[in-house]
């Protein structure tokens, strides 16, 4: 009994004594260094280079002000709320607001010409939706303050 003690004593030992598979402290560094620049990576590519807590920390720009100023201070998700579009509910369409809101300048004006070279005989969309997603995408460009390229 007391030898089998003592192997199974020698055994712990030699398994507290070894770093394999152990959660050491470099390796803990070394994973939240990774998880850092995942999350790092993901909030650049999301906001398009910016931070969201920079760009709220600059506050509006003189085109936002502007924009408000010129519509009364609704928003465009205001705008586009009150807008008709076929039976689409408001949900949709604060939902095609944010997606349009999360181009970068290229692309928005990109889309813009797109859609405003749709018709109803050419695409399966309805005059009041190539209406609503031209309307929307010519707020958002006033708001940053940009003119559309043709």
């Amino acid at each position: 009994m007391r030898q089998a003690t003592r192997g199974l004593k020698r055994r712990i030992g030699c398994f507290a004594k070894s770093q394999n598979g152990a959660v050491t402290p470099g390796r803990v560094v070394l994973a939240c260094g990774f998880i850092a620049v995942a999350v790092a990576l993901t909030a650049y590519f999301m906001g398009d280079g910016e931070s969201i807590a920079v760009a709220r920390a600059q506050g509006p720009s003189r085109a936002e002000l502007a924009f408000a100023e010129h519509h009364d201070g609704a928003s465009i998700e205001d705008m586009a709320t009150a807008m008709l579009v076929d039976n689409y509910d408001q949900d949709w369409k604060l939902t095609r607001v944010r997606s349009i809101q999360r181009l970068d300048d290229g692309s928005l004006n990109t889309s813009l010409r797109n859609w405003r070279l749709r018709s109803p005989r050419t695409h399966p969309n309805s005059q009041q939706r190539i209406d609503f997603e031209i309307e929307v995408r010519e707020l958002e460009m006033e708001r940053r303050g940009l003119t559309p390229r043709l």
